[in-house]
Formats: C-alpha cells, sequence, structure tokens
C-alpha cells in the first residue's frame, strides 16, 4: 500500500493516544532542497529511545503487545511509495542517464589528444555526483584498452565538507558511500548526498591511484580568489578543484585542474564568496602558495604551449 494519508492518521492517533490530557498535534510539510518531509510533531511525553530502535518491528511501549509494527511499516511505506512514478511525471535529471557518462567522457578523450604521449600525471576534478570522474575513468581506460602506451592519469575528486560523503568513504576505506545529511556551501553544483554510481566511483578512484578529499567554505573563497587574480572567471564550484590541490600529493607530470562552470553562472554567489577572505590572501600570494607544492600543475588561462594545459570547460555541468 503506498498511500501515505493512512499512516500520517495513524501517527496523529498515536500521539493523541500516548498524551495524557490534552495534547497539541502539528503536522507540515518540509522540502529540503532534494527531499520532500512529513512532519508529525505532538508535546506528549515522547520516546527516550533511538530512531532505529523506536522503528525496529520487536519494541513497544505498550504493555501486553509483543511487536510495535507501527512505526516500521510507516517507514516501509514511505520508502515504497517514493519509488512509484506519478501520472505526468517525468526524471528531468540527468546523472541516471547512461548516455551522460559518454557526453562527459569526451573531456578524456580531449585530454588525450592535447597533452599527446605522454599524457596528464594527474587530473584533478570538483565531485559531486562523480560523473565527471567516471567519464574520465572511462575514456583513458578505453584508449588504454586500444593501445597499452596510453597513460592513465591518477584521479583525484574534491569535494565540499559540508557535503562529502564520498571522501569520508575514502578515508576510511570503504567500497561504499553511506549518504549524508545536506549542510550549506557555496560550491552548488556538487551538493550532493550520495552518488548513484559510488562503488564505481571509489573503484575507478582506487584503481587510477587517485584520491578523494574535502575543503571547507573559507579554502573553497580562498581557492576562488586565486582564480579570480589570475583572470579566470569561474563559479565556486570550479574553485573547489583548485583549492583541493594543497591536500592532494604531488603527481608524476603534468596535473590538470578541471575548471566546471562559468563564473556568469553565479555572479551573487562569487561576490560573498570573495567576501569571506581578506585583500590580501588573493592575487600572488596564493598563486606561489600554490606554485610552490604543485610546480607541475596546470594554470588556468594557460596554453598549450607553455606546458600547462587547463581544462575550462564553461559548457553546462560536466560534473
Amino acid at each position: 500500500m503506498h498511500d501515505l494519508s493512512l499512516y500520517v492518521l495513524e501517527m496523529i492517533e498515536n500521539s493523541l493516544r500516548a498524551g495524557a490530557g490534552k495534547v497539541a498535534v502539528r503536522v507540515w510539510i518540509e522540502a529540503p532542497r532534494d527531499e520532500l518531509s512529513i512532519v508529525v510533531e505532538d508535546d506528549g511525553p515522547g520516546l527516550d529511545v533511538s530512531v532505529e530502535q523506536a522503528t525496529d518491528p520487536f519494541y513497544t511501549t505498550k504493555a501486553g503487545k509483543r511487536t510495535g509494527l507501527g512505526l516500521p511499516l510507516f517507514r516501509e511505506a514511505a520508502e515504497a511509495a517514493a519509488q512509484v512514478p506519478q501520472p505526468g511525471s517525468v526524471y528531468a535529471g540527468h546523472n541516471w542517464h547512461p548516455a551522460f557518462l559518454a557526453g562527459v567522457s569526451t573531456l578524456g578523450y580531449e585530454l588525450a589528444e592535447q597533452l599527446g604521449p605522454g599524457g596528464a600525471g594527474g587530473v584533478v576534478v570538483p565531485l559531486g555526483y562523480g560523473n565527471l570522474l567516471l567519464g574520465l575513468w572511462d575514456a583513458f581506460t578505453a584508449l588504454r584498452r586500444a593501445d597499452p602506451a596510453v597513460r592513465v592519469p591518477r584521479l583525484f575528486g574534491v569535494q565540499s565538507e559540508a557535503f562529502s560523503p564520498v571522501a569520508a568513504a575514502w578515508r576510511a576505506g570503504a567500497s561504499e558511500v553511506e549518504a549524508v545529511r545536506p549542510g550549506e556551501t557555496m560550491a552548488e553544483g556538487i551538493r550532493c548526498v550520495r552518488p548513484v554510481r559510488d562503488r564505481r566511483l571509489l573503484a575507478a578512484v582506487r584503481a587510477s591511484g587517485g584520491a578523494v578529499v574535502s575543503v571547507d567554505e573559507r579554502e573553497i573563497a580562498t581557492a576562488l580568489a586565486e582564480l579570480l587574480a589570475r583572470g579566470v572567471y569561474v563559479e565556486p564550484t570550479s574553485a573547489v578543484a583548485w583549492a583541493g590541490l594543497t591536500h592532494l600529493p604531488p603527481v608524476d607530470g603534468e596535473c590538470v585542474v578541471v575548471l566546471t562552470g562559468s563564473g556568469l553562472k553565479a555572479p551573487g554567489a562569487i561576490e560573498r564568496a570573495v567576501g569571506l577572505v581578506r585583500p590580501t590572501e588573493h592575487g600572488q600570494a596564493g598563486e606561489t602558495d600554490h606554485d610552490a607544492r604543485h610546480g607541475a600543475e596546470s594554470q588556468p588561462g594557460a596554453g598549450a604551449g607553455d606546458g600547462h594545459h587547463p581544462a575550462d570547460d564553461r559548457s553546462p555541468d560536466r560534473r
């Protein structure tokens, strides 16, 4: 049964029955970003156990009863209802689409063509759902199968600490990603609580010899200011990859930093971000810090003939 109204009514009745005397019950709907929540709240005595214990089929507070199937059934019904297509609705996202990975993989072929036989030692990308990194992996491994001399670069993903489930899984040595509660970040293009291809994503990073790291909001703002000082007008999400450079090990050869979106997408966010860092942190001081630690890194805005090869893609999201 996928009609949640019956279960909502059951929750309300439970609240009324549990209260001593008069009880106030409030019901409202929240829609934070990517989810919809129906909240039933009352001012009764409540439960002194965790949500996990309260939703155990064999837990109950009622004397004489052996099971407490109300909450477990409610959770099961909510999960089932979320999977039922609604009449007239369509899925407009691209992250599940199989052709999307094939599309973003073209960046890998472009990099291989531009960098020549030696290829890149590493590629750094902002990481949300992980499709850009997986697309790169698909491209480079396909080229390697066709020609064993092709070099597969180390792939590095950088997340915002506010949305860093992949970085957490990487640090834990896990093979899959646990969903996280959403936080607040200026890098709106990579706000993802759990990627849809998490197992494959972690496997690709490991097989390439790469890593996944996270950066905080101040690091993102500082990196954005550095890129702006270099004349590269990108959105805050792109600056995440640049900020991650100081957390990554040196690579053997050139390292490409992929800047995924133009600043024209988020001028207001850029203004707020730059306001978080002091003027003395902009410009040459920041550039020197990055260049000293990563002499082989790509410098956004540089040409292919000077030994640095940027990948500043201003087309719609390749993340």
